[in-house]
């Protein structure tokens, strides 16, 4: 699967309230916002009964979107083929001149909704974000678009195109010879995962081999070229991992929805967890596959970071 990672840095011009939610949820339902008021060819029309819903950009990105047939066991809807990424979510609130830095990660052919986002995240920080101080929300400048070492977008307001995206496969990052028996695994931003239907508070490996297989399941089949199948014999293995140490602690955020025009509780766990076992090494390339994509749910906000240590 193709992947683009999109560095972006803002500037504040005044004080940005969040509100107590995280920046990336904030930031989010405002592109959202202006997204639709930039795409939206049927103004009046409700998203779920447009004609135009299976390639219009602002639904893609944040309406469901039904799966084709041939979908992964359990996959109903498309995952959202992108993800905001910060190396980990605060919800304070952003004063005026500081810089913010944050990435979005596109799939596939997700790739060329880049213009549209830059364009929106522009036009949303001359709207400006997060709750009213006076009469005016918070405004931002974006200062720069960052793929790898090429500089996308600067001051001038030039974007310019990118090509030869990487891709993220199920490769080996260390040799099938080398024997790996514990490694640890970083939870940087909250993961949510459910089991038997309920959030786990808890992160045995088993669990999140799950978790992971089905992510990469889900992203493969939607924006990938590989069909994922299930393999039983690595299931088996993961339920012999344990955990030799962990600290998880369980991590609450405020979201507002301005649909239901409620504040709900969004969490998942933070910190790490050391596990320990044989042929560990069989589990990595799924490991680096999510340390791209993220896992768990609510993946698009930013949830589910990892990072693994070996």
């Amino acid at each position: 699967m193709k992947i683009g990672r999109y560095d972006f840095s803002i500037t504040a011009h005044t004080r940005i309230c969040l509100g107590q939610q995280p920046f990336t949820f904030v930031l989010r339902s405002g592109l959202g916002n202006v997204l639709k008021k930039l795409t939206c060819v049927l103004k009046n029309t409700n998203c779920n009964s447009c004609i135009l819903k299976n390639s219009c950009i602002y639904a893609l990105c944040f309406e469901s979107i039904p799966t084709m047939a041939g979908a992964p066991d359990g996959l109903t809807e498309l995952p959202k083929p992108y993800i905001f990424s910060m190396h980990s979510l605060s919800n304070e609130d952003i004063e005026e001149g500081q810089t913010i830095n944050f990435s979005i990660k596109f799939f596939g052919e997700a790739n060329r909704y880049l213009p549209y986002f830059v364009h929106s995240i522009i036009k949303l920080g001359e709207i400006g974000i997060g709750k009213k101080i006076g009469s005016r929300r918070g405004q931002f400048k974006l200062d720069k678009v960052i793929c790898g070492d090429n500089l996308l977008f600067d001051k001038t307001g030039t974007l310019k195109p990118i090509t030869n995206l990487p891709e993220i496969s199920l490769t080996y990052s260390h040799p099938q010879s080398q024997k790996i028996n514990k490694l640890t695994i970083k939870y940087l931003t909250p993961i949510r995962i459910k089991e038997h239907n309920r959030l786990t508070d808890e992160l045995p490996f088993f669990t999140l081999f799950n978790a992971i297989f089905r992510r990469i399941a889900a992203l493969e089949f939607s924006y990938g070229e590989n069909n994922i199948i299930h393999d039983n014999e690595l299931c088996e293995k993961a339920r012999l991992i344990t955990i030799s140490d962990a600290t998880l602690l369980w991590k609450d955020f405020d979201r507002y929805s301005g649909r239901q025009k409620t504040t709900m509780k969004l969490g998942g766990l933070v910190g790490y967890a050391t596990y320990q076992g044989n042929d560990l090494q069989d589990f990595l390339p799924f490991l680096n596959y999510v340390e791209q994509v993220h896992v768990g749910k609510q993946t698009v906000f930013g949830f589910g970071k990892i990072e693994v240590l070996v």
